[in-house]
This record gives C-alpha cells, sequence and structure tokens, in this order.
C-alpha cells in the first residue's frame, strides 16, 4: 500500500491530489445537503476529525524538535484514527 501511495505522491501533481479531495468535501456537502437532518451533524463529525488530523500533520511539519520515531508515532496514529488529543499521550511514553 505504501508502495503505490507514493507512486501516486510522484505521478500526481499537488493541483490533481487536491482536486480529488476536494471533490470528496464537495460530495460529503452535496449527501449532507440532499438528505438534511443527521447527515449533516455525520459529515460534520466527518470534517472535524480530518481537520484535526491534517492540522496535527501541519503541526508535525513545523516542529523541527520531533525526532523520526516521533513523527512515526504520530502517523500510525493518524491512520489508526487514534483521536488527537489521545496523540500527545503516545508522544509522552
Amino acid at each position: 500500500m505504501s508502495t503505490i501511495f507514493s507512486l501516486l505522491l510522484k505521478l500526481l501533481s499537488v493541483d490533481t491530489i487536491c482536486s480529488l479531495i476536494a471533490r470528496a468535501i464537495a460530495r460529503l456537502l452535496t449527501t449532507a445537503s440532499k438528505k438534511g437532518g443527521k447527515m449533516w451533524d455525520k459529515v460534520k463529525a466527518v470534517i472535524v476529525q480530518i481537520n484535526k488530523w491534517t492540522s496535527l500533520f501541519l503541526q508535525v511539519y513545523d516542529d523541527d524538535n520531533l525526532t523520526e520515531e516521533e513523527e512515526k508515532i504520530i502517523a500510525n496514529a493518524i491512520k489508526n484514527e487514534t483521536p488527537v488529543g489521545n496523540i500527545s499521550e503516545l508522544i509522552k511514553k
């Protein structure tokens, strides 16, 4: 899986990757709009969680003091959908 992901990152431009993600977000918005009610809450929960993980990525990117091991712990925590609040506890161990 990581080989495929690395290959896609090499082959696709930033604009293409952003376009794919934007389309997915737009599809979530369209679905929430069409179905209404609780679907809005569900879609919002998805977007909030994604926003937390992307914000965490940006924090890792900006932090030059993290070790490679700590970065791997954070990456695995994101991959395993660990709540963001628990990730700082993982690093302290």
